[in-house]
C-alpha cells in the first residue's frame, strides 16, 4: 500500500492536480517558531486511496524534509485525507528543505525608535520540468490545467505589525493577501492563490513579504543558512 501510495502522489497528485497546498508559518520575537504544510488530497482520489488501504491513509509526504526534526501525521477530514508535515525551529536555519526559503531582514529603526523588518517567504511551486523550451512550456501548462479547482495558501503568524503586505502578481491576475493587525497581537497575513496560477509561474519560486515593525525587533536570519 505505502509503495502504491507514494506513486500516486508522484503520478496522481502532482500531474493529476488532486491536491491543495497549505502553509502555515508562524514567527515569534526572539526568531523561533513553526512551519507546517498540510497537503489536503482531492475527495475523489482519497477515497479510492482509503478503498484499497481498508480505511488506512497510509503513504509519505510530497515534499522534501523541513528539516531534522519534522514530524508527520496523516488523517481524514472531510473525506479528503491531509498530510501534514511539522517543524517547531529554534532559528531559521532548522529549517533544512531545499524547496522552502524563509528569510528575515533586519531594516533598522525608524525615526521613532521601533525596529523594522521584512520576512520573505519562498516556496518552489512547479514540480515539472522547467520552462525554456516548447516541451516543458507545454508540460507546464498541462499541469496548470489538471490543477483547475485547487488552490494554494499561505498564511503567515507574526509578532510585529503589518505595514506593507506584497500583492503577488501573476500575468495581468493579482492577488492581493488578507491582513489583520493588531499593536498588541502581532499580525496575520493570508495569501490565497489557485495551484493553476502557481503551475504558469515561469520563475521557480515565488515569493510572499510583508514589512513590518515590532518595538522588540525579530532577529535577522535565513532557512538553510
Amino acid at each position: 500500500m505505502k509503495t502504491r501510495f507514494a506513486v500516486v502522489l508522484g503520478t496522481g497528485l502532482l500531474l493529476g492536480g488532486c491536491f491543495d497546498a497549505h502553509y502555515d508559518v508562524a514567527l515569534n520575537n526572539d526568531g523561533s517558531g513553526t512551519l507546517v504544510i498540510d497537503v489536503v488530497i482531492d475527495k475523489a482520489l482519497s477515497q479510492d486511496i482509503l478503498k484499497e488501504g481498508k480505511g488506512k491513509p497510509g503513504g509519505e509526504m510530497p515534499v522534501k524534509s523541513l528539516g531534522k526534526n519534522a514530524v508527520e501525521s496523516q488523517r481524514v477530514e472531510n473525506g479528503s485525507i491531509v498530510i501534514r508535515q511539522s517543524l517547531a525551529f529554534k532559528t531559521l536555519s532548522d529549517i533544512t528543505a531545499s524547496d522552502v526559503d524563509v528569510e528575515v531582514q533586519d531594516l533598522g529603526r525608524n525615526l521613532v525608535g521601533v525596529d523594522r523588518s521584512r520576512i520573505r517567504f519562498g516556496t518552489g511551486h512547479n514540480p515539472v520540468a522547467p520552462k525554456g523550451d516548447k516541451n516543458s512550456d507545454f508540460t507546464s501548462a498541462l499541469a496548470a490545467q489538471m490543477f483547475k479547482g485547487h488552490e494554494m495558501r499561505l498564511t503567515m503568524h507574526l509578532p510585529c505589525v503589518v505595514e506593507r503586505a506584497e500583492t503577488v502578481k501573476n500575468g495581468e491576475a493579482l492577488y492581493a493577501p488578507k491582513v489583520e493587525k493588531s499593536w498588541f497581537h502581532g499580525s496575520s497575513v493570508e495569501w490565497r492563490l489557485p495551484m493553476s496560477a502557481m503551475m504558469e509561474l515561469s520563475r521557480q519560486q515565488q515569493d510572499f513579504a510583508v514589512t513590518c515593525w515590532s518595538f522588540k525587533g525579530i532577529p535577522a536570519g535565513r532557512s538553510g543558512a
